[in-house]
């Protein structure tokens, strides 16, 4: 064998070999776009474990003005001192205004 069919030989044997594997290789593509396509046609429907109840919608309370209610007035006559009194209590205790309910404000002389 002379050099010529050396390299005939070698050339032969070398696309024989990557044609194998191109062959190889597009079977195994095909075979996993076509599980991947029966995936996808296959796809359950799934409850879910836990039981889903619907929530309540929370309604706004209904009062009339900021605050509810009424108080006794002992010797304050000035509606102004009243609402400074009650923001000032309601600021000290962090309560706010629309959850306190003031039964009575005193005026102490001295």
């Amino acid at each position: 064998m002379d050099l010529d069919d050396t390299l005939l030989l070698g050339v032969t044997i070398a696309i024989l070999c990557i044609g194998i594997v191109l062959v190889v290789l597009q079977s195994k593509i095909l075979k996993l776009l076509s599980n991947g396509a029966k995936a996808k046609d296959e796809v359950k429907e799934v409850k879910p474990e836990v039981e889903v109840k619907p929530q309540h919608t929370l309604k706004a309370p209904v009062k009339t003005g900021l605050t509810k209610g009424e108080a006794k007035l002992l010797g304050i006559e000035d509606d102004e001192q009243v609402a400074v009194i009650m923001a000032a209590v309601s600021n000290a205790a962090n309560i706010p205004l629309t959850q306190m309910k003031i039964k009575s404000i005193r005026k102490i002389e001295g």
